[in-house]
Order: C-alpha cells, then structure tokens, then sequence
C-alpha cells in the first residue's frame, strides 16, 4: 500500500491524491487506527486526516493548526496533537474541538518551544516533549509541570515506560536514550561519535548523508518538489543540494545547499 498509489497518482512520487483531490505535502506522522483507517499529519497543509486505505478523507483538522507534528489518538476517542509553531499541544474532541491546551496563549507563549509529541501517561499526566528547550516535561490536567528531564539536545518523541522511565528520540544526537525520574540516561543508542569507526555497535542509519540515490549526484532525486526547503523560497526558485564529505559534523558527509539568488 502506497499513497502514491491513490487517485491519479499511479506510482509516480509524491502524486497520489486523496479523495478531495489534494496531495501530501510534507507528511511527518501517519498512525493505523482500530477502524482501518489511517491517521496522517500534513505539516505543509496545517491539517490532520484520516483517511480509508482506498484514500477517502473521512475527517480533516484544519483550521487552527500551524506545522504540527505526531496525532495520537486517545482511548476516550480525542485527539492530542503537537502543534508545533503555535508552540503549544492541544486535545481535540471528534468534533474537531479543542478541549484542552497547554501552551500557547492560555499558558504564555514562552511554556513551550517547538513541541514535536504528546503522549498519554498511566497516571492521566500527558508527556510532551518540548524541542527547542531540550527537555521532555510531565504535564497535569491542571496545566502544573509535573517532572521535567534536561539535558537533551531536539527530543523529538517520547514514549512513557512501565518502569516510570521514558525513552526519548533525542533527533540532534541521532539516537534514542532511556532516563530515569533522577533525570538520569541508564541506556542509550546512539550514532558513533565523529571519527571512530565503529562496525559492531547498532546505530541509526544514514544520519549524516553517508548513502545518496544509485545514480544521481543529488541526495534527494526530487529536491524542490513540496519540500520544507523549497517551500521557503520564492516561488519558481529552486536549491541544489549535493553530499561534501570534507566538510562534515557526526558522520563522514554532510549535505550543501546551493541557491542562486538574492534571498
């Protein structure tokens, strides 16, 4: 099953569409749901969807959302959503209101910065990891910061553990880490660090432009089409982008970006 599959797509990347005749534009999450369906974030769209796998749109959250990250569906049938650039999470009923906000205008645009997830915790707390401050936080009902680990460098998404642990995917260290309520890493995994060769120990892959496409100078065949790069510059302007491997940070490349242009 592919979404480039669907409408008038034909396999042809990045051209599936939907029912409503739209296409994916920068999707960052997509999660299978109890009924079949699936639920997709449209970043570049500002919307949530939920789609049958034939590509209807069963319901669309719009409106209101600005380059969110990561819906997670609730056992009482919400909706959180990590609504990044408004900087705050919110909860979402199944008719598309708000019922809950942390964040934002109702706590002080400064509480939160870049959030990326929410997730339910067994004890109704929400976890959120809040990017931009480097920390993941232990939110209540009642808005109060519960608990709160630092230390991290663009925690990404979190996930609450039995043992009253989280792990965490901390994106600028390319890896994974497992803290303690002490606010204390007992398990990690990680991307070797720069220069040291490392073939036995597993690390995430490709997190330093190591691999391109068989084939073509570019690191990304298609850069430019709908991509946040491309999205931020005047429109019929284009980037190029190509691997330098003398210059480079945790791996052994890194990627240039290459814009003609006056802006």
């Amino acid at each position: 099953w592919d979404t480039d599959n669907l409408g008038k797509g034909h396999g042809v990347l990045g051209e599936g569409t939907f029912s409503d005749g739209s296409r994916l534009k920068y999707p960052n999450d997509a999660k299978p749901l109890s009924n079949g369906n699936i639920l997709i974030s449209c970043r570049l769209q500002n919307r949530v969807i939920e789609i049958t796998r034939q590509g209807k749109i069963v319901r669309s959250i719009s409106g209101f959302l600005h380059e969110q990250h990561n819906p997670t569906p609730l056992p009482n049938g919400d909706i959180y959503i990590a609504d990044s650039d408004a900087d705050r999470v919110i909860e979402v009923n199944p008719q598309n209101k708000i019922v809950w906000q942390f964040g934002g205008q109702s706590n002080g645009s400064d509480i939160l910065s870049w959030p990326r997830d929410a997730a339910p915790m067994g004890n109704g707390d929400t976890l959120i990891t809040d990017s931009n401050h480097g920390r993941v936080i232990e939110v209540t009902r009642s808005k109060q910061i519960a608990h709160q680990w630092r230390g991290l460098s663009s925690p990404y998404a979190a996930v609450p553990l039995s043992s009253g642990d989280i792990l965490v995917n901390d994106g600028s260290s390319y890896g994974f880490v497992e803290m303690n309520r002490q606010n204390k890493i007992v398990w990690k995994l990680n991307h070797p660090p720069v220069n040291q060769k490392n073939t036995t120990s597993p690390h995430v892959r490709n997190g330093s432009f190591e691999h391109t496409i068989p084939g073509s100078k570019w690191i990304l065949k298609f850069w430019g089409r709908e991509d946040a790069l491309a999205y931020s510059l005047p429109p019929g302007k284009r980037a190029d982008m190509v691997r330098d491997c003398h210059v480079f940070h945790a791996g052994r490349c890194s990627g240039r970006i290459t814009y003609q242009g006056d802006s």
